[in-house]
């Protein structure tokens, strides 16, 4: 049977027809787009061929394109009279490099429950990409896609993307050719009596998310058939002290080679050796942090330990060399030092015959003070006679604590030059509770600062801060961002989120935080700084995000919790900041150990920073909130302390303005409302006013990617008096780079776009005037 293919190019609004062909065997090439045109294939398939592409519309967009990375979508339009099942849907094309995860737009469907990535080498350089759906099996689920409705594929690839970019894009839905293999292992012999008796055990992992684990006597052989073909990794667990060499290895079933064998050993046992301190009692601080350095491999670990008890820590190696540190602090002018067996610095090696145990002492020295300034410190907003213990953290991570007091300003201490961070704990009062609104100051001279206090559920004690797309009109003369002074001057706005950082996608074996996973771009050059600090010096500030909608999350790129917990570290400390923020989405929710990694990090990081406050930004809609149970449970449940759990309220779809309501606020409404009962049961301790105060919203200004959803002036103010009245612990909108007018049918990175050929606005920034109100008095 034959097919036809109908090329088609768009660009802006011509559509023009290259060329129709028949052809006896459906092998359709594909024009990926840039961001202005588009190469559709439209392939009419005999059903009578099993199985074989479907007859849908597939379209491929380069969403965004950098030196070193693209997004990418596979859209996918139902042209067929009837609904189709997306249920095991297996999308095909050729790429030039692998494609190991993906994600998506399901509007009109569920989301599904896994969507599976695989690549397998073509011989020529190039990847054959297969992508499946796979959705669950509750009565709630909707698989089945409408006439004309379409869902789009997502996932990024590490190069500038060029028109021919990828090719044969197919779509199957009754599944594919499976072309079957076999793998074989071999254990070894047993490496040591003493494991005689135990047994080998091993994971293999291979396309679609497959994998098996097999427990193997000494020297047995074992083959596993009906393998598809594609790369598989085998994972050798160790087995008592002895590890397993290698490790990990992967081989790839081909056509060429379609059965392959799988054999290891193992290294001379790891015995285990411990390492203990008994840290002296501290009124000041509660713990600090050992580092540990394997001097052999360069790695290191970290570990919270508590003044005033023992500690001992068990996964040291016999016989390997270690260097141990205990982190230092300086407080009110006073330098704070723990030392082991007098040293900084403990050199000693590890014996599993006798614990290393050195005696540990603090020191205390005053530093240098010259070139400091005599500060003064005042109370507003609070009754007289209040008091209140005030502390400020230094760019360079100098403290300062001392209790100021209403009245008249008092000495506070002598400040080195420089950004502080404030903080202070809320103040009880009879008519209710204050909280400290300034948030920084910027020392240079002998002055008086004063700490300005509102009651709670007024003036700023809530938070709007509208995302700040850090990529765009950035600042590469001064290493960062555009000037966040000029845009709180312009907009009104003084605080802000800004997005995202990333890890490094084109680099897999790179644990590094990146701004916008961009690697000039990078936190460990300060990237932004100079921005954030000019911001502070005017009373404003930042929370910072991770994650959002495109690009390899941070918790993926980093392999292990103690590297994911460094650079999240590195953030904090680099700029000074206590408010992040995880925008998990587009199906990252489902990599469990990514998020287990960024939950623990996070534990470990509120321990080691008590005053840091971490946010949730999640995809919802009146009747889901995606990642509730995979991010937002755990961490309760972890003990993490959550400041805000915020929905992006925005693209809902069609069938939600068809089955809630026609009109994007009041679905933002309703979105905010059914994550408040989701959040009952677990804060059951907190009445309804108080959970507001664990919620937030986000909607985007102006047009919405899915262009049945909008918001304009009137739903904006609608949204912030509405936000006001719940007393919403934060309120933010996509973004402060599209609070601009201009006449773009499209959802515009840079301006609000237009509807109907009308602009959402006539000037710059009538949404964050319309926002602020959500902050009026």
């Amino acid at each position: 049977m034959g097919c036809s293919i109908n090329l088609v190019i768009k660009m802006k609004n011509k559509i023009i027809t290259l060329a129709r062909y028949g052809l006896l065997g459906c092998a359709s090439g594909l024009f990926a787009p840039s961001a202005l045109a588009a190469a559709m294939i439209d392939v009419q398939q005999s059903r009578y061929q099993a199985p074989q592409p479907a007859p849908v519309q597939t379209e491929v967009i380069v969403d965004s394109a950098s030196e070193h990375w693209s997004n990418l979508s596979v859209k996918i339009t139902n042209t067929l009279p009837n609904p189709i099942d997306l249920n095991g849907m297996v999308v095909t094309f050729v790429s030039p490099q692998e494609v190991t995860s993906a994600w998506g737009n399901f509007t009109g469907v569920s989301y599904p429950d896994a969507i599976t990535a695989s690549s397998t080498a073509t011989g020529n350089g190039d990847y054959l990409v297969q992508i499946t759906t796979t959705f669950g099996t509750d009565s709630w689920v909707n698989s089945e896609l409408a006439t004309a409705g379409s869902i789009a594929l997502q996932f990024g690839l590490g190069v500038n993307a060029t028109p021919d970019i990828l090719s044969d894009v197919k779509v199957y839905l009754d599944g594919v050719d499976a072309p079957e293999g076999a793998i074989t292992l071999y254990a070894p012999q047993a490496p040591g009596s003493d494991v005689a008796n135990e047994q080998a055990v091993v994971t293999l992992s291979g396309p679609n998310g497959y994998q098996k684990t097999v427990s193997m006597d000494w020297q047995q052989t074992e083959t596993i058939e009906d393998l598809l073909y594609g790369a598989y990794t085998l994972h050798v667990n160790p087995v008592g002290g002895y590890p397993a060499d290698p490790a990990e290895q992967e081989k790839s079933l081909t056509e060429e080679q379609d059965n392959v064998s799988f054999t290891w050993g193992y290294g001379e046992a790891v015995l285990p050796a411990s390492f203990k301190l008994q840290l002296p009692s501290d009124e000041l601080v509660e713990q600090t942090t050992l580092t540990l350095t394997n001097q052999q491999s360069g790695e290191q670990s970290f570990y919270t330990l508590p003044y005033g008890q023992t500690t001992q820590i068990d996964d040291l190696v016999h016989q390997i060399g270690y260097s141990a540190e205990l982190a230092s602090y300086t407080l009110n002018n006073v330098m704070f030092q723990l030392t082991m067996d007098g040293e900084l610095v403990h050199t000693f090696t590890a014996d599993k015959d006798q614990v290393e145990s050195p005696l540990v002492a603090q020191s205390s020295t005053a530093i240098d003070t010259d070139g400091f300034f005599e500060s003064r410190m005042a109370l507003e907003g609070l009754a007289e006679s209040a008091e209140v213990a005030v502390t400020l953290i230094h760019s360079g991570g100098d403290m300062y604590q001392h209790q100021v007091s209403t009245g008249d300003a008092q000495v506070y201490d002598q400040l080195r030059p420089g950004v502080y961070t404030v903080k202070a704990p809320a103040i009880d009062a009879e008519d209710g509770r204050y909280e400290l609104t300034t948030t920084s100051i910027t020392v240079n001279d002998s002055a008086t600062y004063t700490l300005a206090f509102a009651k709670q559920g007024g003036e700023q004690a809530n938070i709007l801060a509208p995302y700040k797309d850090t990529s765009i009109n950035a600042d590469w003369a001064n290493g960062g961002m555009e000037s966040l002074v000029d845009l709180a001057n312009n907009s009104g706005n003084k605080h802000f989120t800004l997005a995202f950082i990333l890890g490094s996608e084109w680099n897999p074996n790179e644990c590094k935080a990146l701004w916008g996973g961009q690697p000039e771009m990078t936190v460990a050059d300060q990237w932004g700084k100079k921005q954030i600090d000019d911001l502070r010096a005017i009373g404003g500030d930042v929370m910072i995000s991770f994650g959002g909608a495109n690009g390899r999350y941070l918790s993926q790129a980093c392999g292990t919790v103690d590297e994911l917990y460094r650079e999240y570290k590195a953030v904090i400390d680099t700029y000074q900041v206590y408010h992040l923020d995880f925008d998990v989405e587009m199906g990252r929710e489902n990599d469990a150990p990514a998020m287990a990694r960024m939950i623990e990090a996070l534990k470990r990081l509120q321990t080691e920073y008590p005053q840091l406050k971490v946010s949730y930004t999640l995809a919802a809609a009146p009747d889901i909130v995606r990642g509730f149970n995979e991010v937002v449970v755990p961490s309760v449940e972890a003990g993490i302390e959550i400041d805000s759990v915020n929905p992006m309220t925005m693209s809902f779809g069609q069938w939600y303005h068809d089955n809630y309501v026609a009109d994007t606020a009041e679905l933002s409404i309703l979105t905010v409302e059914y994550l408040k009962t989701l959040m009952q049961p677990l804060y059951p301790e907190l009445s309804d006013s108080e959970l507001y105060q664990k919620l937030g919203m986000i909607p985007m200004q102006g047009l919405n990617d899915l262009t049945v959803d909008s918001i304009s002036l009137e739903q904006a103010e609608r949204i912030a008096s509405w936000s006001k009245e719940k007393n919403l612990k934060y309120l933010s909108f996509w973004s402060i780079n599209r609070d601009h007018s201009c006449d773009d049918a499209w959802a515009s990175p840079t301006c609000s776009s237009s509807k109907d050929g009308v602009p959402f606005q006539t000037e710059s920034w009538q949404f964050s005037k319309e926002f602020l109100k959500f902050l009026d008095k």
